[in-house]
Order: C-alpha cells, then sequence, then structure tokens
C-alpha cells in the first residue's frame, strides 16, 4: 500500500516479504501463496504493475479489492490515475 502498515513500512519491503513467502511455499503441497495488492484506492499504478510482474515471475495468482463498494469504484474513477477498466486489461494481459 501506499502507506506504512503494521507489518512493513513501505510498499518495496511488502513486496520482498511477498517474495520471501512465495520462495518458500511455492512448491508446498497445500499453501498456495500469492500476491494481493490491497486496491486501487490505496496502491499506486507502480505498486499494481510491480505486485503483476512478481506474480507473473513466479506463476502465482494475483489477487486485489477492486470493487468492493459503489464509494471505492467512485472514488478510483475519480482520481487521475490509471482508468478503473484498465485494472482488468493490465492484470489479464500480465498473468
Amino acid at each position: 500500500m501506499r502507506f506504512p502498515t503494521p507489518d512493513v513500512h513501505f510498499y518495496d519491503a511488502g513486496l520482498e516479504r511477498a517474495r520471501a513467502f512465495i520462495h518458500a511455499w511455492k512448491d508446498h503441497g497445500r499453501v498456495i501463496p500469492g500476491v494481493a495488492p490491497h486496491a486501487p484506492y490505496t496502491c499506486t499504478d507502480e505498486i499494481f504493475h510491480q505486485a503483476v510482474a512478481l506474480a507473473r515471475e513466479y506463476d502465482v495468482p494475483l489477487v486485489t479489492h477492486l470493487s468492493e463498494t459503489a464509494r471505492e469504484v467512485t472514488i478510483t474513477k475519480a482520481s487521475e490515475r490509471m482508468q478503473y477498466d484498465t485494472y482488468f486489461s493490465f492484470t489479464d494481459a500480465a498473468l
């Protein structure tokens, strides 16, 4: 996320933590690691692109909260960042 969380202070640390988790559990028979950027309104486009790259690198699932509520859709559409519908296309194309 674009702000500190209890487990990491910077998003790049979160990506490295995800990478380590994936590496440790990728071949486990009962655990399916994945990459999970929270949501468009809490992550930058750069975070989403890096998360997609990480999921592609390890061939693991990518999950996110794209539109839990109408308010979140409105917030995302109103931002001057990536267009809302683009989140579907760049993740589909990347994975």
